[in-house]
């Protein structure tokens, strides 16, 4: 007989290198399969954080301009600028008038003053004492840091508050120059003390009765504390992510950030960003030198500035260093596994040889073949729970993670029936074994346990493992926790509801008579849905934040033109209508995942076309749309307003039955049956509470 050692080793050795080769080229691609998985769910994460910061400085400036170009068309501040161009009196005497009405004894000591220039402070006085106190309360009111009004010359010829610093002058200098004066800006973010500070300005025109030119006559300056809303930003985001604004200027470009102390710092933006959401290098600042982060940024409208969230990047590669490790320890112990079956099948294949015996090699083919049918298997649920059950109802194998989730250890396991095992583990095993047993087919589910007392959330594959000559072999079980993948998405879900929320206060805060209208029109559009037979909870989660949202808009009309009492005029109400269009302008970048944006930008629409903003009509109309639209228009009729009392049910209804019908009739059918429910009746006492 021939023994082993005698044959030749080059196949031995061939088929060990190709095995080898194998292996590498398979660790390879899963390791780069993996990093790439960890380095898009890294970025997804920042992506969702960064649409929120940006959300939230987008309304910030918005309302921050609005509210100074405001105080800039105020008819007194124009009339004074206008007077104040028209002298060459000193700057100095001219601040002196806001705090220090005229009188001869304060003011006629200076010397150089001709009568003419007399009469033109007693004629100005009034207007710089009245201005001055409007300034006081507007800075006060709006909680700014200061405003100042400037000459032509950029001269500030009245101050309030602080803020003001001579380099502000020089960078309005540049703008100047740049033809940038004309209309409303914002200079760069500064830091003056222990404070972050930013400039709004916008031109002051003469008014109409003074002077038909157009130019500006002056500069209102006002200047902004950005703490609160870098503080907002950051609460946006989670624990162990930084948030931050990067403002460019040229080729300048800084971190505005919120640590331990309020700090601006020069930093380099890499190629490509903003233009995307994929995380990029970027090197920030930090309390000792500087640190390596992967940033996601998204420009904000209307702004030189970046809203970004970033991540320490090591933090990232250890979490890939960590998952490479895995991969290749498991890719060597594979190996391993298969070089050993690899030599000792060339060994039993020299030991049997001789005999020619071929029956037993079909059978050793045989036996390998189920071997490497069961080795992919098990490949495929590699860090997961896996057990094997036979048709007997025992675990002939069962792995680590399998024998955690059951509390076992895993040789107690070995030949165990099934029912032995705990209740919670038990009655999953034998309903999925069952009916894979019954079906011959694959099996998967996602599946929530209670695992000693704490919820685990897992995902169940069953696969039927049958032998190639059709012999029944073993179910195949994997279970794969998934709770934190779950549990991520439930933060996300309740932030997005707390975003919500919070706009929805914000509404409310401007317009008392807005107080609980969203609430009550969600609460209505569902129960009308539900009426109408859509039982959807996709259906309901859009029209409960599409209501939230829908008066979001509300924040950048003026204040007047909301509390007015008294029907609106033309002009009025088609800037009332643009609220529409100011939703959608701060909502554009949040991904809600469902037909939010589209169901607030048509929910006040009529089926007749007499809607706004895009006179739609019919079933160009979304269905969440005309149901919110019913909801809205009655809750809004059950309440009172500055200019009306409210209606009652009856005349409600009427309103929206009127001819040419304006709403979608069997929404309006819905309403009325929901009214005469047990709900109905206790809606109505809560919406007239």
């Amino acid at each position: 007989m021939r023994h082993p050692e005698r044959l030749s080793l080059l196949p031995l050795l061939g088929g060990l290198t190709l095995l080898l080769a194998l292996t590498l080229i398979g660790a390879t691609r899963f390791n780069s399969a993996e990093q790439r998985e960890i380095l898009d769910r890294t970025g997804s994460q920042l992506s969702a954080y960064t649409s929120t910061a940006a959300a939230m400085v987008t309304v910030w400036t918005g309302v921050q301009r609005d509210t100074v170009a405001e105080m800039a068309r105020y008819d007194m501040l124009r009339l004074l600028a206008a007077e104040i161009a028209e002298t060459d009196l000193p700057v100095a005497l001219l601040r002196e008038l806001g705090e220090t009405p005229w009188t001869e004894q304060e003011h006629g000591r200076h010397s150089g003053l001709d009568a003419q220039d007399r009469q033109t402070l007693r004629d100005i006085s009034p207007h710089a004492t009245l201005i001055y106190r409007k300034f006081v309360e507007f800075i006060s009111r709006h909680d700014f840091s200061g405003a100042v009004l400037l000459d032509k010359t950029l001269e500030p010829v009245m101050l309030v508050g602080q803020g003001w610093q001579a380099d502000t002058r020089t960078q309005l200098k540049l703008r100047r120059n740049e033809g940038l004066l004309s209309r409303a800006g914002m200079l760069p973010v500064r830091l003056q003390g222990e404070r972050l500070l930013v400039d709004f300005y916008c031109p002051v025109t003469a008014p109409g009765y003074v002077s038909a030119d157009d130019s500006p006559q002056g500069i209102l300056l006002v200047t902004c504390d950005i703490g609160k809303l870098l503080e907002g930003i950051g609460q946006s985001s989670e624990l162990g992510y930084l948030s931050l604004l990067l403002e460019t200027g040229g080729n300048l470009v800084q971190a505005i950030g919120m640590g331990e102390r309020p700090s601006l710092n020069q930093v380099s933006l890499p190629a490509g960003f903003g233009q995307d959401m994929r995380p990029r290098d970027m090197v920030l600042p930090a309390i000792s030198g500087t640190m390596d982060c992967l940033v996601v940024g998204q420009p904000v409208p209307g702004t030189s500035w970046y809203a970004a969230v970033a991540c320490r990047a090591d933090t990232v590669r250890q979490e890939q260093d960590d998952m490479a490790w895995r991969v290749w320890t498991m890719a060597g112990l594979l190996f391993l596994c298969l070089a050993g079956i690899l030599v000792w099948f060339y060994w039993w294949l020299g030991i049997r040889r001789e005999r020619g015996e071929v029956r037993e090699l079909k059978d050793l083919y045989a036996t390998m073949s189920r071997q490497r049918c069961l080795l992919d298997t098990v490949l495929r649920a590699m860090h997961s729970a896996l057990a094997l059950v036979d048709g007997e109802g025992r675990i002939v194998y069962a792995n680590t993670e399998f024998a955690r989730l059951a509390r076992c250890q895993g040789d107690v396991l070995h030949l165990m029936q099934v029912r032995h095992l705990p209740d919670y583990l038990a009655r999953s095993l034998e309903r999925h074994v069952e009916f894979v047993w019954r079906t011959g087919t694959d099996f998967s589910d996602q599946e929530d346990m209670l695992v000693e007392g704490k919820l685990v959330h897992l995902n169940v594959q069953c696969l039927p493992f049958t032998a190639e000559d059709g012999a029944s072999g073993t179910v195949v079980v994997v279970y794969r926790d998934i709770t934190a993948h779950v549990e991520a998405e439930q933060r996300l879900a309740t932030m997005l509801r707390q975003t919500v929320e919070a706009f929805t206060h914000a509404v409310e805060a401007v317009d008392p008579y807005l107080k609980g209208q969203s609430g009550l029109t969600g609460e209505l559009a569902y129960h009308l849905a539900a009426w109408l037979g859509k039982d959807d909870p996709a259906l309901e989660s859009t029209l409960r934040t599409a209501a939230s949202l829908s008066q979001v808009g509300m924040i950048r009309l003026p204040h007047e033109l909301l509390t007015k009492a008294g029907p609106l005029t033309p002009e009025e109400r088609l800037l009332m209508e643009k609220h529409v269009d100011y939703a959608v302008e701060a909502l554009r970048g949040i991904d809600f995942g469902l037909p939010v944006l589209q169901t607030i930008e048509q929910m006040h629409e009529r089926m007749d076309g007499s809607g706004y903003p895009r006179k739609l009509q019919g079933e160009a109309i979304c269905l969440q749309a005309r149901i919110l639209a019913v909801a809205n228009t009655f809750c809004a009729l059950m309440r009172p307003r500055s200019y009306r009392r409210r209606h009652d049910e009856p005349a409600a209804l009427a309103i929206l039955r009127e001819r040419p019908f304006k709403y979608d009739q069997q929404v309006v059918d819905a309403l009325a049956a929901f009214l005469q429910s047990a709900q109905g009746k206790e809606f109505i006492r809560t919406l007239q509470q």
